[in-house]
């Protein structure tokens, strides 16, 4: 559970180009070396030591629908929760979003969600019986499902990501979703691009939650005590919300909050939004007209000693249409290098942000850039947040794209192909970022993005999905794989 899983783990201690410790201190944090930036490979890239396990692939292993129907899986698989059974880090459900808008007429348009049983048998992880397909029929389908995670009272959340403009844009001259008739008293494009509550026990969807506003829904982050939910914007300009639920563990009534940053960005202040459905279905244009505050595409979301971390894409971009509506531009994208005149930036790499809910002070915790071993971070998504020998860490996934790798002329550019990276970033005892002691855990294989994340409870095994991996790469890395990391931790 990507909020309330800690990791503690023993590991054996060496940092990349760095001579080993003279002090007689107990070594803390993670102690293998970085995988190399050689980007070349057609697998899956992971320090030495690792075992990696295949557990599922996209639209090469069969998923079974509510009517005993087997059928090949959907692709695109994007965030992943482990629940266990009876608490057991060796045997659980694996549940898993679909990041899709595809038409599929057993298992229906649009995004969706699966779910397999998973144990590890003689020290390797299995998938034990078939996987399920779980049918949003009867909230009138679901789209392009990304992030989400395990709440405190142990549902699922699954964000809706792009939704529709239009009918018209749904339907795709019917490639996408292909009923565009009215549902629940909207236009079934309005009924896309919502948070969806997921009841794990029944592997059933429970509703939409209006109150959470449709926009670009790409992660969230649920508050220990089920009171306030943060949730991030995939979208240029991207806003950032928050849900204060009127009921502790009941998101379907609550207010919704922009946020607002103030002018010199040492605080800032949430703008209570409109709860008209129609105020409700336009949720970032709102905003905007009221002052809220522009980003650039935030992705993944999560928490860490009452600090709140959230992943920004970057990518160039004007701004000009978003301020002559009414937002502000964030005070670190009014900076040089970033800006460049004219409400335009230029931002080949991204960062990490870390909001401050008490000060509501957002600021930058790290730039995207070059690494101390000579590679890049950039374009960070998923993301979550754990311990390893007392050093917490952000493991963070890359999602750049071919022309930003190419455009910014580092690492594999020269190629033309794509190969991105997971991350570790120590958050050093200030709570500043160790740039230091950021380690390279993966390589992905060529033209793949990697998401998920997801630890089992004793911190032992990761979950990682290498997503969209070229086709002409060698099984398994030609289809959307889950994979199974252990023997590091």
């Amino acid at each position: 559970m990507r909020n309330i899983l800690l990791l503690s783990a023993v590991l054996t201690t060496m940092l990349l180009g760095c001579q080993e410790s003279k002090t007689d201190a107990p070594s803390v944090g993670v102690q293998f070396a970085s995988v190399p930036n050689a980007y070349n490979s057609q697998t899956l890239l992971v320090p030495e030591g690792t075992q990696t396990d295949i557990i599922y692939r996209g639209a090469a292993d069969s998923v079974m629908t509510d009517e005993g129907v087997m059928r090949l899986s959907k692709k695109k698989i994007d965030f992943l929760a482990y629940i266990p059974i009876d608490g057991s880090s060796e045997h659980g459900k694996l549940f898993m979003n679909h990041e899709l808008r595809d038409s599929n007429t057993i298992l229906g348009d649009g995004g969706g969600m699966s779910w397999l049983e998973v144990q590890k048998v003689d020290g390797q992880w299995q998938q034990i019986g078939d996987a399920h397909y779980i049918d949003f029929d009867e909230l009138g389908g679901t789209w392009h499902n990304c992030g989400g995670e395990v709440t405190p009272h142990g549902t699922i959340l699954t964000a809706e990501e792009y939704p529709p403009f239009s009918n018209e844009e749904l339907y795709h001259n019917g490639e996408h979703f292909r009923d565009t008739s009215d549902f629940n008293g909207l236009k079934r494009n309005e009924n896309m691009g919502w948070m969806v509550e997921v009841d794990v026990a029944t592997q059933k969807p429970l509703h939409k939650l209006w109150h959470m506003g449709r926009y670009s829904h790409e992660d969230t982050y649920s508050t220990p005590d089920g009171k306030t939910v943060y949730l991030t914007d995939d979208f240029g300009p991207c806003v950032f919300f928050k849900f204060e639920a009127d009921t502790p563990h009941d998101y379907t009534q609550g207010q919704l909050y922009a946020y607002q940053q103030s002018e010199d960005g040492a605080t800032g202040q949430w703008l209570a939004m409109p709860m008209e459905m129609d105020s409700l279905i336009h949720a970032r244009q709102v905003a905007l007209h009221m002052g809220a505050t522009m980003f650039k595409s935030h992705e993944w979301i999560d928490a860490y000693d009452g600090k709140i971390y959230i992943s920004e894409s970057g990518g160039g971009f004007d701004y000009t249409e978003g301020i002559a509506q009414g937002g502000q531009l964030a005070r670190h994208l009014q900076q040089a290098p970033l800006a460049i005149g004219n409400n335009k930036t230029q931002d080949w790499f991204g960062r990490m942000l870390v909001f401050d809910p008490e000060t509501n002070k957002m600021e930058v915790f790290l730039e995207g850039g070059e690494t101390p071993d000579g590679g890049y971070f950039s374009v960070p998504d998923g993301m979550l947040i754990r311990e390893v020998k007392g050093q917490p860490y952000l493991f963070v996934c890359e999602d750049a794209s071919l022309g930003s790798i190419t455009g910014a002329q580092i690492e594999s550019y020269e190629q033309k192909k794509l190969y991105l990276e997971v991350y570790m970033i120590p958050i050093a005892s200030d709570g500043s970022a160790d740039y230091v002691g950021i380690k390279r855990l993966a390589v992905g294989p060529e033209g793949c993005e990697m998401t998920g994340l997801e630890f089992t409870p004793d911190g032992k095994t990761l979950f990682l999905t290498v997503q969209h991996p070229s086709e002409d790469n060698p099984a398994p890395y030609n289809r959307s794989t889950i994979v199974a990391l252990t023997g590091i931790f």
